[in-house]
């Protein structure tokens, strides 16, 4: 069944009294307003956990409301994300979809044509597999005027069917975005697309975030940190590709050398996203003796605070398209210590920003870790190169703009009325 989790508080009362009506069918077409791009954003699942959310909000939120009207559908949500959810100024459709190949895919299906046939899109943006493979070709059934695809990361929830669809559907998009260099080389080489249709747009984050100094003390002193020992960050999933395991093993052999206190941030337990890997983490933890000064947090709605209490960020990942969390250590002003995958390497400046280490070298990795808390003074550069970088390359406003140009130039080669 199709519910609407948010509805924009811009559309007026005529809506917002069609709420109830929403929660089972689609809504009817709202008038057209004068030229305004109406776009369909389609996103697999909506859990508040990962940065392909986060970078949706953040572009929905800053597109021009005097040139678009968004519409998000979703297939996965949870009630954890209704923080985020209710964050969406614009309509969310979750249409519940637990495969391609049932009588509740074929209504789902039903549903999506109805909405772009009547509501008549000029842009639908499919964000990961099943949005890409299953609902693109819906919607381009359905009369959508432009298809956009992003791709966010080198593949790593890929199934053999989804290789085959993406070589044989590649065609029907009229552009793919990737999030990085890296997964733009991936798209094409795997996938062989044109590298005419295929643009990197790096993720963009709020480079004005700020923590008051009173709540990282608050924080700091509810987690009982010792303040004459550095803290070490980390925030990521509890999912094997985020390498953790890695870290573990690298924060023992860095605490031999220099003390520290170390904090990992994201669903761990019975709340992570893979519980089997979440238990074997802290197994390892315990089998070097890491519990003493490693705490694992959770999931937390202060992480810009929990980054401006620590004295460095480390990101351990076997794969990455680009990571959010990377871009929010550096603009709250940390030195990083990140793996040299996807597009880790496009957002570092090795030796300026931070340092660069191969995927699984947890030696290395404790090595830099160990460099940089002896040196207060490298940590302070470094720290503010990186804010320099991220308020110069990486900002959501430079992200909207690539975005605004992408979609004018699709506009303009499809010859759509202004």
């Amino acid at each position: 069944m199709a519910t609407a989790l948010t509805s924009s508080t811009r559309r007026g009362s005529a809506l917002k009294n069609k709420q109830k009506e929403m929660a089972a069918r689609v809504a009817p077409a709202l008038p057209r307003k004068s030229k305004v791009r109406k776009i369909l954003y389609i996103i697999d699942s909506m859990f508040g956990v990962g940065g392909a959310e986060l970078a949706l909000l953040r572009m929905v939120k800053h597109l021009p409301p005097d040139r678009f009207e968004c519409c998000v559908v979703t297939f996965h949500t949870s009630e954890c994300a209704r923080h985020l959810l209710d964050q969406f100024p614009c309509r969310v459709y979750h249409w519940q979809l637990n495969n391609t190949y049932d009588l509740n895919a074929w209504k789902v299906a039903q549903q999506l044509f109805k909405l772009v046939k009547r509501e008549r899109f000029d842009v639908v943006h499919t964000i990961f597999e099943t949005s890409d493979l299953w609902a693109g070709p819906i919607a381009k059934a359905a009369g959508a005027r432009v298809l956009v695809s992003s791709r966010r990361d080198m593949g790593i929830l890929r199934r053999r069917h989804h290789k085959v669809g993406y070589r044989l559907l590649n065609g029907i998009y009229d552009q793919i975005q990737t999030v990085s260099e890296s997964v733009r080389r991936y798209t094409i080489d795997t996938d062989k697309v044109d590298p005419a249709r295929t643009i990197a747009i790096h993720n963009g984050i709020d480079a004005k975030q700020t923590a008051l100094p009173a709540d990282v003390e608050r924080l700091r002193g509810q987690l009982q940190f010792d303040p004459s020992l550095p803290v070490v960050i980390c925030v990521a999933n509890f999912r094997h590709v985020k390498g953790i395991d890695v870290l573990v093993r690298a924060i023992n052999l860095a605490q031999k050398q220099t003390p520290a206190q170390y904090l990992i941030v994201g669903h761990f337990g019975k709340n992570a996203i893979d519980s089997e890997y979440s238990r074997s983490v802290m197994a390892l933890t315990r089998e070097l003796g890491n519990e003493g000064h490693t705490r694992f947090l959770g999931e937390s709605n202060e992480v810009p605070t929990l980054l401006k209490l620590a004295d460095l960020f480390v990101l351990p990942s076997r794969s990455e398209g680009l990571s959010n969390a990377l871009l929010e250590a550096m603009q709250m002003g940390l030195p990083c210590v990140a793996t040299t995958v996807g597009g880790n390497p496009e957002v570092i400046v090795q030796s300026e920003t931070g340092f660069l280490v191969p995927s699984e070298d947890h030696e290395t990795m404790a090595e830099k870790i160990v460099v940089l808390l002896a040196d207060s003074a490298l940590r302070k550069r470094m720290g503010e190169a990186s804010r320099q970088r991220i308020s110069q390359h990486f900002t959501t406003e430079a992200m909207v703009g690539k975005i605004l140009d992408a979609y004018e130039q699709l506009f303009v080669e499809k010859r759509l009325p202004s």
